[in-house]
């Protein structure tokens, strides 16, 4: 039997993906207002407990700068400007993420597109990877029907939707 995954704190690195301001606006207002509210409850708690965060913008010239609701919590964290969709095709996204941090707790926006592509880059790389269950949201809401791809990418593509705890 394998033994559930369960984050560690001393292992444990936080990403948020691309909560930026215009994009919030393409979101409906209830679901964006709840990533941003609970995206901001893993930051406080990340900061309270040291473990190390790290934001991204997706072409912030165009999408926008971070949402002030969430830079209010992430006053030391500077974001990674990010072109490519998943954050590790980004040199200094990869820099910051911690050797001895295996776990990565990933929470953000376009979770179908950005989030998807970085949990896919991650778990490549050796990382154990968890999505923040409401802390990420989708342009349209999608059935498991419509997923395409294999069995386990559609699991991966759909686990946003699992309650995370908070």
């Amino acid at each position: 039997m394998i033994a559930p995954l369960k984050a560690d704190l001393t292992l444990s690195q936080f990403v948020i993906v691309d909560v930026q301001s215009k994009l919030a606006t393409a979101m409906p207002a209830d679901a964006m207002q709840a990533v941003i509210k609970n995206c901001g409850i893993l930051a406080q708690v990340s900061s309270m407990l040291g473990v190390p965060v790290i934001a991204t913008e997706q072409y912030p010239k165009g999408l926008g700068n971070m949402v002030p609701e969430l830079s209010a919590w992430l006053t030391t964290v500077h974001p990674v400007e990010k072109l490519s969709f998943s954050c590790l095709a980004e040199p200094k996204f990869s820099r910051q993420l911690t050797r001895d941090h295996t776990q990565i707790i990933l929470a953000g926006m376009e979770a179908h597109i950005c989030v998807l592509q970085t949990a896919l880059d991650l778990i490549a790389c050796g990382k154990q990877v968890f999505v923040g269950g409401r802390c990420g949201n989708l342009a349209q809401p999608c059935q498991q029907s419509q997923c395409p791809g294999p069995p386990a990418r559609c699991r991966l593509y759909h686990h946003q939707h699992r309650v995370c705890g908070i």
